[in-house]
């Protein structure tokens, strides 16, 4: 009865999820907004888990009951990890169609995050204990189902591995609600649709923000981005252990270069340490959940993106001599809007470089543009780029390349925030960090090589990118 007011009927949860294959049977189940999501993505949901048999106003929770609860939600946890990143050879048809299923269903719910942070998101859990008032009132409008309170406080459980850790697979929150049974009674009584979904979508507003509620007293979260020049994504592998459970890319792919970061209130000082040194490389500010991160930062971003583009003070010396044959590519940026667009402000928070990507199908060959194969084949392992008046001020920078991407659409280059004109496909050189690899002179490097691209394409069309090699390069190296 009560399932039918908050949860999902079990006939459409998948088998084992719900119904789970150690025998236990969940009682109450349903995917909402995810707690760690800013309220305006209703793409990211996460498992909600409830619990109401046996339970009535004032009874105390039992540890044997509060140990089925967790053990409820860690099963849900390695369900979802299973769905997908389980390898589907190990499962006959039958099972293989009803995964595909299931990841069509919650491709929305991904309860870790296993390309990056290996963190993990927030699962709710909650009790749900029956009341009468009496003078058997069946309806007290807000009061119909209130926090279940001791010594004026919301009975909250937490369970964990690290008290400092909010992301980690083993830190779990249990909250207790009392619900007016008389009400439920009502309302399942009159059976009528639009009532229930209205105590339905009121019920679970209340679970989620008392939940967050309860996890912002125990931790302090962060919305972060990495400066620009800074890849991300290498600093958290770098500094994975300091940071695993700590750090978690909650907000989806349209928030993707957002991290979240939570401190544990109780010892800010123990931590004051590692968000000052996080402040070195991210943009970071408080945010709550619930919290749209890119309106939280979006000051500090723009106050960033006014300031000059500068290289970092300390680059990583690269030496070409260890191997001559690598590839170098030598290219063009625009103005300072495109290489802030390289540097990282684009929809990923990437270290980036576009060039031409010609395919067999295009009927009108782009100049500068080149298969992919191509582009693999000159093996390319540095990006030079330098812009207007190189001949004057002599300046450029310097990227390692980190891997190639394959086809970008018009699209796509578009929704990357790209401040320039789109024409056709593309490809990207990633890169890890910008780094230095002597002082150039690249006033003659840049005549060098063009004479050599005339001589290999027949032409040369201003401003498309250049192809040497490492020994080409150190020709014109004056020193480290």
């Amino acid at each position: 009865m009560i399932d039918e007011l908050i949860g999902t009927p079990h006939n459409r949860i998948p088998k084992g999820l719900a119904d789970q294959d150690d025998g236990k049977r969940v009682d109450h189940m349903y995917a909402d907004l995810a707690l760690t999501s800013a309220d305006t993505q209703k793409s990211r949901e996460v498992y909600y888990i409830g619990d109401s048999k046996y339970y009535k106003s004032g009874h105390t929770l039992t540890s044997e009951s509060i140990y089925k609860q967790y053990t409820y939600a860690r099963n849900v946890i390695q369900w979802n990890v299973n769905l997908f990143a389980a390898d589907d050879s190990q499962f006959d048809k039958k099972e293989k169609d009803a995964r595909n299923e299931d990841k069509k269903h919650f491709s929305n719910i991904h309860l870790q995050d296993n390309s990056l942070t290996e963190g993990y998101d927030v699962i709710p859990n909650f009790f749900i204990s029956a009341f009468v008032y009496k003078d058997h009132r069946y309806n007290d409008g807000e009061n119909n189902i209130r926090k279940h309170t001791k010594n004026g406080e919301h009975c909250t459980k937490v369970s964990y591995q690290f008290p400092d850790r909010l992301f980690d697979r083993d830190t779990l929150f249990l909250s207790q609600y009392d619900v007016n049974f008389l009400y439920i009674l009502f309302l399942y009584g009159r059976n009528k649709a639009n009532e229930k979904s209205q105590w339905k979508q009121h019920v679970r507003k209340i679970f989620r923000d008392e939940i967050r509620a309860v996890i912002e007293h125990e931790f302090k979260i962060y919305a972060m981005r990495a400066r620009l020049g800074v890849d991300g994504a290498l600093y958290l592998r770098q500094h994975f252990y300091e940071l695993n459970g700590r750090v978690f890319q909650p907000y989806g792919e349209e928030r993707s270069m957002f991290f979240a970061y939570a401190r544990p209130t109780k010892n800010m000082p123990d931590t004051q340490g590692q968000y000052d040194e996080l402040s070195k490389y991210f943009v970071i500010q408080p945010c709550n959940m619930g919290q749209d991160p890119l309106n939280v930062l979006k000051s500090d971003i723009e106050q960033e993106l006014k300031q000059p583009v500068t290289a970092p003070q300390w680059l990583t010396i690269h030496y070409l001599e260890r191997d001559l044959k690598r590839g170098v590519l030598i290219g063009y940026y625009k103005n300072k809007e495109h290489l802030q667009w390289i540097l990282g402000n684009n929809d990923k928070g990437s270290l980036i470089y576009n060039v031409r990507l010609k395919l067999k199908s295009d009927k009108e060959v782009r100049d500068g543009a080149h298969t992919e194969g191509f582009y693999k084949k000159k093996n390319i392992q540095f990006v030079i780029l330098y812009t207007d008046g190189v001949e004057t001020t002599g300046e450029y920078r310097v990227f390692h390349v980190k891997d190639m991407a394959g086809r970008v659409t018009e699209e796509r280059m578009h929704a990357t925030g790209y401040p320039l004109d789109v024409n056709g496909n593309y490809t990207f050189f990633r890169f890890d960090e910008e780094v230095s690899i002597g002082r150039l002179n690249i006033k003659a490097l840049l005549t060098d090589i063009k004479y050599k691209h005339i001589e290999e394409f027949k032409k040369y069309v201003a401003y498309e990118p250049l192809f040497c090699t490492a020994e080409d390069v150190l020709k014109h190296r004056r020193e480290l």
